[in-house]
């Protein structure tokens, strides 16, 4: 699942070794600025983590688009 979120490119993807779904957050350039550490039992609540993980970002200034 792939999903645009105030200018952030968020990648959610099932993981076949850890039995749950990760998330990449990437910024408009193609860096990446966060991925989860543990997998989500669902992935709706892996998107919702990457979600926060961008809000956080623009709150803290470092991610102004």
């Amino acid at each position: 699942m792939c999903e645009e979120y105030k200018g952030y490119s968020i990648n959610v993807i099932w993981n076949d070794k850890t039995m749950g779904f990760d998330f990449r957050v990437c910024d408009a350039g193609g860096a990446e600025i966060g991925r989860n550490e543990l997998s989500f039992f669902y992935a709706e609540n892996a998107l919702a983590a990457a979600r926060t993980v961008a809000d956080k970002r623009l709150e803290s200034g470092d991610g102004e688009l």
